[in-house]
């Protein structure tokens, strides 16, 4: 009971909690929330890189195979175009075709006989002549 009088003494007051201490641990949750969400962002980010980066890559591989192959096919080419371009070295120049057709023109080899020709009209004249 309390005592009345002058020297009475006054009643403790009941412990409250402490005010900060309850807004402390409110923080605290708080923050391991967002600590945990963004733990939780920072795997899904990574997750997602990691198969980007799964993908990127299968991709170059892809794209260095068609590279290699388009190479070949250059390098292919070039062995082709160089061995046309000696074959056609080898061929006739105009100019060269003109004096040749010059030459035929001027001994008309169409007017040439063969053996046989000549053989058979020396056999036609003979026989003439051994008729007369």
């Amino acid at each position: 009971m309390p005592q009345q009088g002058l020297f009475r003494r006054k009643a403790a007051p009941e412990p409250e909690p402490d005010r900060n201490i309850l807004e402390i641990t409110r923080r605290s949750r708080i923050l391991e929330e967002r600590y945990s969400n963004l733990e939780r962002r920072s795997q899904v980010v990574e997750e997602n890189m990691l198969e980007h980066h799964k993908k990127i890559s299968s991709e170059i591989r892809l794209l260095n195979d068609d590279v290699a192959d388009v190479k070949k096919a250059i390098s292919d080419l070039n062995e082709k175009i160089q061995y046309l371009v000696a074959e056609l070295q080898e061929f006739a120049r105009k100019d060269d075709v003109q004096v040749m057709k010059k030459y035929i023109d001027y001994w008309e080899p169409l007017n040439f006989v063969t053996q046989k020709q000549v053989e058979k009209t020396v056999r036609e004249i003979i026989d003439e002549k051994n008729k007369e």
